[in-house]
């Protein structure tokens, strides 16, 4: 028999793993809208809101010479 103890710690577990799945797929602008930008040469992603008001890479500082829609899996 399984004790309560361990269900919770695998819950608590699988728990953190969703939202560490979840805070990966945020904006790394704004931190609250989910991606959908790359941005290229740099390949930085960014949700669109963010990425239509920068002309370059708010990480490595290049100029952004084409934005791509991306698609999560």
């Amino acid at each position: 028999m399984v004790s309560g103890s361990i269900l919770q710690e695998k819950s608590d577990a699988a728990a953190k793993e969703a939202d560490t799945t979840k805070a990966a797929w945020l904006c790394r602008v704004c931190l609250t809208s989910e991606v959908e930008i790359t941005i290229v040469p740099c390949g930085h992603v960014l949700c669109h809101k963010c990425s239509s008001a920068i002309l370059k890479c708010q990480f490595f500082r290049l100029k952004v010479s084409k934005i791509m829609r991306i698609f999560r899996p």
